[in-house]
Parts: structure tokens; sequence; C-alpha cells
């Protein structure tokens, strides 16, 4: 089962594979983003993969029929593939340094002497 480096909460599996490098897994409890580790993403569709071959063979049809259960096995292993074998890697986040040094100047209105910065 694939859990969150962050938190440990086991992940759901559809939305891992939907998860991108522009689009990383984020945890639903943690919020925090984490990236999928290739090679077991490789790993788990290879395996996959070679299940929906041997199914499809073992099957014996032609056709449409030959597809449908071929697709259908895929997207069957795929989903336990993926809960199984992925893995994933938490992102680090560096600190937004954009506002160090700069001072905020906030505006204060005073009555007597009108607007004064502080």
């Amino acid at each position: 089962m694939t859990k969150c480096p962050h938190c440990g909460k086991t992940a759901n599996p559809l939305t891992l594979a939907l998860s991108t490098d522009r689009a990383p897994y984020r945890c639903p409890a943690c919020k925090k983003a984490s990236r999928i580790k290739r090679w077991t993403l490789f790993l788990a569709t290879f395996v996959c993969i070679m299940i929906a071959f041997a199914v499809r063979n073992q099957a014996g049809l032609s056709g449409i029929a030959d597809f449908s259960i071929f697709f259908a096995t895929v997207l069957i292993t795929m989903t336990g593939g993926i809960w199984l074998f992925v893995r994933l890697r938490p992102i680090r986040q560096e600190p937004d340094r954009s506002q160090e040094g700069n001072v905020i100047k906030k505006s204060v209105h005073d009555t007597k002497l009108g607007t004064k910065r502080i």
C-alpha cells in the first residue's frame, strides 16, 4: 500500500494514477505534496501489462471481446499495481524569501494630523 511520506496515511490509487510532475500528489490529510518515484511506476506498469497479456491469451477470444478483456484487465491491475508498487517521495518546499529584507509600510490614518507612515 502506498502511504504519504509526510503523515503515513494510505494514498488513494486513483489520485496517484492522475498525478504528474506538474501536478504532484497532494495528501488529503496533511495537504503536503509528493512525487511518484518513476522506477516504481515503471515496475507497476510492466507487471500489470504482463498480467493483462496472460489473461488475454488464456481467454482465447478474438476481436472486440479480446480487446475489452485486455482493457478491463489493464485497468483493474493498474489500480492494484499502483496501490501496491508505487512509492512517493516528499517534495522539499523552500521557504518564501521574497519578502525578506523588505519592510512593509502600513499607512495609518490619524484624524488630527492626517495620514502618516509608520
